[in-house]
């Protein structure tokens, strides 16, 4: 396979849905060049879309030096993840922009849950579309993510009562707080029938301590039934995650 010499920077594009240039690698590649320029070839396609390389051949650039490539044909989106993933793996936020590049209003939406709820990805996913870990991942990577109005406005009222409840736990468990197992045990509580914020926020107010983390969804479960049912007779009681 010929690799070719050249510094017409212009000739080759960036493919639709390919991860955003991050300055800061670009930066780090530019300095390594500069020590010792080793003539790594980016991999192009037959349309001059780059497959792999985007980063080096923008370090290049601004280096005003020659980059090497190598064209292989027929080469699209999907050869592009499947290298990167063979080196540096693509993050949560990589693939939401890839999808969003290409049009993909799921993608859009859940682009804007994130940002106004501020939770991660795996307690969004939870709220968004329960429990699923690895399918709703495997979703999410492969483009088949999709996301109702009805799931984003419900998962939007599980989230603000899931920040009212977080007033109440200890500032350093906070982050803890806001990971998969405390939501899912917070969300079985709201989906249980018997089950009253208003009381819930009430008790926490009253108490003379604080939330704190733990190791498992049940122990949080455990620990909120503990403040829902202070002072409570046994008979009045029942469990938070039964029936949810």
């Amino acid at each position: 396979m010929k690799v070719v010499e050249s510094k017409d920077y212009n000739k080759f594009k960036i493919i639709n849905g390919n991860r955003t240039i991050k300055k800061s690698h670009v930066k780090k590649l530019r300095e390594s060049m500069t020590e010792k320029y080793i003539p790594v070839p980016i991999i192009v396609n037959d349309k001059h879309y780059i497959i792999d390389g985007q980063h080096r051949m923008e370090a290049c650039k601004e280096l005003g030096i020659p980059f090497h490539f190598i064209q292989i044909d027929k080469l699209n989106l999907e050869d592009v993840q499947r290298l990167n993933s063979n080196n540096k793996k693509w993050s949560v936020e990589d693939i939401m922009e890839s999808y969003i590049d290409l049009g993909n209003p799921n993608y859009v939406a859940y682009k804007a849950f994130w940002k106004t709820h501020n939770f991660g990805h795996e307690p969004n996913w939870v709220l968004l579309k329960g429990e699923d870990r690895e399918g709703t991942r495997q979703e999410f990577r492969k483009g088949k993510f999709v996301l109702s109005q009805v799931e984003i406005k419900q998962a939007g009222v599980y989230a603000q009562q899931i920040n009212e409840i977080l007033e109440y736990f200890a500032e350093d468990d906070i982050v803890h707080a806001k990971g998969r197992r405390s939501i899912i045990a917070l969300m079985k509580a709201f989906r249980n029938e018997k089950y009253s914020q208003g009381k819930m926020l009430r008790k926490l107010k009253a108490a003379k301590r604080k939330l704190e983390a733990k190791k498992c969804t049940q122990d949080y479960t455990r620990q909120l039934e503990e403040f829902y049912f202070h002072k409570v007779p046994v008979t009045k009681q029942f469990r938070l995650d039964v029936g949810a």
